[in-house]
């Protein structure tokens, strides 16, 4: 969500029948750690996961790397530090997807790489031990390039997210099916890690969230390390992603929890 609060996510428990338990939001690079949207969060019972995204045109990756951003990391790390509770943490997201600020075209893999494994060290020497490390790629359907050059290697990241959506008829379908959106990405990535897996950013456009529910929560139950999912639970420009939109999609929500292990 943009703005979390124990209000929204005890809106969606109450219509969904689930209790979240984790709630992922978004927070511009520039802007301070929020320890009362954090506390929110918790309060309610789901672990903060932060999508932090370096959207400005004057803090590149390349200069994150060479540590020109090190004051700023570092007042994050010490504000987590001090929070004392478990927060999970993804950096630059979608690091592989050309419609990113950060991603090909903008960065190189191992300005990426040198980014990431500097704030990691920056929040080690804070002492900030509470955070889970979140490294999240967009799926590869019709990206054909390697993930592995932006792996920081498994002493920086604790979880692999996976972002990819139903999009049905639209141009950038990538399937709809489990498997045929997040197979192939699956496959790169244990190619060298063993680190579990949380779809970290997904739904279905309007007329395919049945399908997309359906198939994401077996998905989710009948693969090999996966956490769970992240449903984008919101409205954008290019799609109306909430539940509550659909009541068919609602109803399949609750069956399929209600099933779920």
């Amino acid at each position: 969500t943009p703005v979390p609060t124990t209000q929204e996510l005890n809106a969606f428990a109450g219509v969904t029948g689930v209790h979240p338990d984790l709630d992922e939001y978004y927070v511009q690079w520039g802007q301070p750690f929020s320890r009362v949207i954090a506390g929110e969060i918790a309060s309610a019972g789901a672990l903060p996961m932060i999508s932090w995204e370096p959207f400005t045109r004057s803090t590149t990756l390349a200069a994150i790397a060479v540590g020109q951003q090190d004051a700023y990391i570092t007042s994050w790390a010490r504000a987590i530090a001090a929070y004392h509770h478990p927060i999970a943490l993804s950096f630059a997201a979608e690091m592989n997807g050309y419609w990113e600020d950060w991603g090909p075209g903008h960065a190189t893999a191992a300005q990426f790489v040198s980014a990431w494994r500097r704030i990691h060290n920056l929040f080690a020497a804070a002492g900030a031990t509470n955070v889970t490390w979140v490294w999240t790629v967009n799926n590869i359907n019709g990206m054909y390039f390697s993930l592995r050059p932006y792996w920081p290697g498994a002493a920086y990241v604790n979880w692999i997210g996976i972002d990819g959506y139903w999009w049905g008829d639209s141009s950038s379908s990538s399937g709809l099916t489990f498997s045929a959106i997040f197979a192939p990405t699956l496959a790169q990535v244990r190619q060298f890690t063993t680190c579990p897996v949380l779809i970290a950013e997904t739904g279905g456009a309007p007329g395919y969230k049945v399908t997309a529910i359906r198939n994401l929560f077996a998905g989710v139950e009948h693969t090999p390390g996966m956490l769970g999912f992240v449903w984008f639970n919101i409205y954008t420009r290019k799609a109306d992603w909430r539940l509550q939109d659909s009541p068919a999609a609602l109803a399949a929500y609750q069956s399929a929890a209600k099933n779920s292990r």
